[in-house]
């Protein structure tokens, strides 16, 4: 099927109303399980609709799945995108899955957790920073930064270190959450890292905050001679638009 016509039955799907929901959820659990492309984009469209249909009675089935110990980790934000879309009503079984025996368990509970913005949310997100799991601290910081908590900067700054490039990059755009001058000395702990993506979207960050600490560490980093460093910091300098950028940008043509 093209793209037209599956987004026409995805479409038709989400107008039978919540009632569908649990027929549907039953077809996806029928459904292939295999690694193949037409597979996983039969399971992912079906997990939207379901997200779509916004059926309560769909907490408790998808909190079964979340907490399977087979469920691949590529999956979960798929499932949880279910919970997210039913806010409050869910909130009960998102504060299961954040005390959970299992980390990638409890990873999915911070992960939703952090949508609500209430004081009891904020304190268990910080709770969640001592987890033994990096992965749940780091979701949980995340979350924290989102509402700009200084509790989360230390969480962050390790982030620096993690092997996981993907939690290096997310580090990076929850930072920048902060302001400057709170911002710029994390993301300066990210500048040599080995992935040129992440060292891209640091330089990137560093562009979006001011003062002469932020062109420093900018001109610094284009000078090690990298050619993507080279590449972020002209983007970055066209996009700050003040003079002591275009001065820059000068001497870089």
């Amino acid at each position: 099927q093209d793209s037209r016509s599956s987004l026409k039955i995805m479409q038709q799907l989400i107008g039978l109303g919540p009632d569908a929901a649990l027929p549907l959820l039953q077809r996806l659990e029928q459904a292939s399980t295999d690694d193949s492309f037409n597979s996983n984009m039969y399971r992912g469209r079906l997990l939207n609709v379901l997200a779509q249909l916004r059926n309560p009675a769909l907490i408790q089935p998808v909190f079964g799945t979340l907490t399977r110990p087979e469920l691949e980790q590529k999956s979960r934000p798929r499932y949880e995108a279910i919970l997210k879309s039913l806010g409050e009503r869910s909130r009960t079984v998102i504060d299961r899955l954040v005390q959970h025996e299992r980390a990638e368990v409890r990873e999915s509970g911070v992960r939703l957790l952090a949508d609500f913005q209430d004081p009891e949310a904020m304190k268990t997100l910080r709770a969640a920073l001592q987890d033994e799991s990096s992965r749940v601290r780091f979701f949980a910081a995340s979350g924290l930064a989102a509402n700009k908590d200084d509790a989360a900067l230390d969480v962050l700054k390790d982030t620096a270190q993690d092997t996981d490039m993907e939690v290096r990059l997310a580090a990076v755009a929850a930072v920048k959450h902060y302001d400057t001058k709170t911002a710029v000395p994390v993301l300066a702990e990210f500048l040599d890292d080995p992935d040129a993506l992440v060292r891209y979207a640091v330089i990137l960050a560093l562009g979006e905050c001011k003062g002469r600490r932020t062109m420093e560490l900018i001109d610094a980093a284009a000078r090690k001679g990298d050619r993507t460093n080279r590449n972020a910091a002209f983007e970055a300098y066209k996009r700050m638009d003040s003079p002591e950028a275009a001065r820059a940008l000068g001497e870089w043509l």
